[in-house]
């Protein structure tokens, strides 16, 4: 009995202080995982990308709004983090975040495409932050869209209203073809009824 007693107290012992040491082991490498994290510096990536957000022209039959954003970076990545940055007045068709890949010194085009919702100044914002070895970059930019009561963009040249004009010419010349086609029919219409009534007398 006392032997079965000392070998279920050394079994005890030994188990006891294997867990000790599986404990230690996790403790240190969660630390040393951490301190790793820690190690990882997240700074101003100015220097290292160049970003560009250009407002194309506004859709003018549905308000529409395209942007293209410019992201040139000076070193390659495969994890590179993109969030636009709405403002109330916009509505953005698709992901705010989203991840792409970067090449270096070569200009990484993302397209967009925006509702307006209200009047105002629309501060369109966009982040990237490309995630490289201990050290993530991060830089923004920012452009302002003003627009109307009409919801439509206040450029400061006439291409959208060129095209605006253009799209009312093409609607109006549509609804003329169509009345254009309805008179015809119905003088078409009545040329063959009479013609039927002649042939009767």
């Amino acid at each position: 009995m006392k032997k079965h007693l000392k070998t279920f107290t050394i079994a005890t012992i030994v188990v006891l202080l294997l867990t000790v040491l599986i404990i230690s082991l996790i403790v240190r490498m969660a630390s040393s995982r951490a301190q790793e994290d820690s190690q990882i510096n997240e700074i101003s990536g100015d220097k290292v990308i160049s970003l560009e957000i250009k407002q194309l022209t506004q859709d003018p039959r549905t308000l529409k709004i395209p942007v293209l954003l410019a992201i040139t970076s000076s070193i390659a990545s495969d994890r590179v983090e993109v969030t636009w940055e709405m403002p109330s007045e916009l509505k953005l068709d698709g992901e705010e975040s989203f991840f792409t890949e970067v090449k270096a010194n070569q200009p990484k085009i993302i397209q967009a495409t925006f509702s307006p919702k209200k009047a105002g100044r629309a501060e369109l914002g966009a982040k990237v932050q490309i995630f490289a070895a201990e050290v993530n970059y991060i830089s923004s930019v920012k452009e302002a869209i003003p627009i109307g009561n009409d919801l439509e963009v206040l450029y400061e040249d006439d291409i959208f209203s060129n095209q605006k004009t253009d799209v009312q010419v093409v609607n109006t010349l549509r609804v003329v073809a169509v009345v254009a086609f309805v008179l015809a029919g119905v003088v078409l219409g009545l040329g063959l009824f009479f013609r039927w009534l002649n042939a009767e007398d």
